[in-house]
């Protein structure tokens, strides 16, 4: 269900936004979720060894920040920095 619903905010982002938030909403996003499946899917066919494991949680707590980032950029509209 997270899946479906992260992969369709991803959709969603890469069709309408500024460049910061397609990026943020549809390169990373998309990129962390496939690699959390991935993780998820060799930590059950591997029969959950511990580097994949930790390298799974750590790729959660990506995601959630990646979340929150694009939370708090979408609440308050900031501008887009240039470097």
């Amino acid at each position: 269900m997270t899946f479906l619903y992260l992969a369709g905010l991803s959709a969603l982002l890469l069709r309408n936004g500024d460049t910061v938030i397609r990026g943020l909403g549809g390169a990373v996003l998309l990129l962390l979720l496939l690699m959390q499946v991935g993780l998820g899917i060799s930590n059950v066919i591997l029969g959950l060894p511990l580097p994949v494991a930790v390298a799974h949680n750590g790729g959660a707590a990506l995601l959630l920040v990646s979340l929150v980032a694009l939370n708090r950029r979408l609440q308050y509209r900031l501008p887009a920095r240039t470097f």
